[in-house]
């Protein structure tokens, strides 16, 4: 069972190395989420791997199904323990809960100059939401990634256990003219002093 905003983490073990594509849908339609599957150790002829997708805050409780597609790397083998082919395919399915979470609710008053940051037309907001999107969409194949154990790889971006909000915080934003515009927090803030350095968390 996986809580609203939890990570859904499960582990297979396979007899050859693979690539997976994978889906996870919530209730009987969707949306779906796509799963990350990384190589976690080899030992001998079995592959280890980890599996891990992260379920919306504001996803719904209830039951959910994990479709996996599994395909055997091309060049490789003998595979002795499954008779499997180099691209042959195989498609698992399994059944989880969701389950559900309680998040922090808060109502931030806005003046009228942080209500006309979000409401007033600005060029130069346009642009700096557009390079920003065109950062998240960037893949970079030859980033360097964690390999070894998870443990002790990731460290805090700043010096400071001082949270000024937390994962799936629910926000009712109240503006001077009474209307009212209410979202979730899709992050962790640290509130720190101007100037703090900020590191990379791994």
């Amino acid at each position: 069972m996986v809580p609203q905003g939890g990570i859904l983490q499960a582990r297979l073990v396979s007899p050859f190395p693979i690539r997976a594509r994978a889906s996870l849908v919530v209730g009987d339609s969707g949306p779906a989420v796509h799963p990350r599957l990384f190589l976690e150790a080899q030992d001998g002829m079995v592959w280890h791997y980890a599996l891990v997708a992260g379920i919306p805050f504001d996803q719904p409780a209830g039951s959910a199904r994990l479709f996996l597609t599994l395909q055997a790397e091309p060049e490789t083998g003998p595979y002795p323990a499954w008779q499997t082919a180099p691209g042959q395919t195989i498609q698992l399915e399994s059944s989880f809960k969701i389950r559900t979470q309680a998040f922090r609710v808060e109502t931030i008053q806005l003046s009228g100059a942080m209500a006309a940051i979000k409401t007033v037309p600005d060029p130069r907001k346009d642009e700096q939401i557009r390079r920003y999107a065109a950062v998240l969409a960037t893949v970079d194949p030859g980033a360097v990634w964690i390999t070894g154990p998870l443990e002790g790889a990731f460290v805090r971006p700043v010096a400071s256990e001082r949270h000024t909000a937390w994962f799936g915080d629910h926000r009712t934003y109240r503006y001077p003219d009474g209307s009212r515009e209410s979202n979730g927090h899709f992050g962790v803030d640290y509130g720190v002093p101007t100037g703090t350095p900020v590191v990379a968390p791994a």
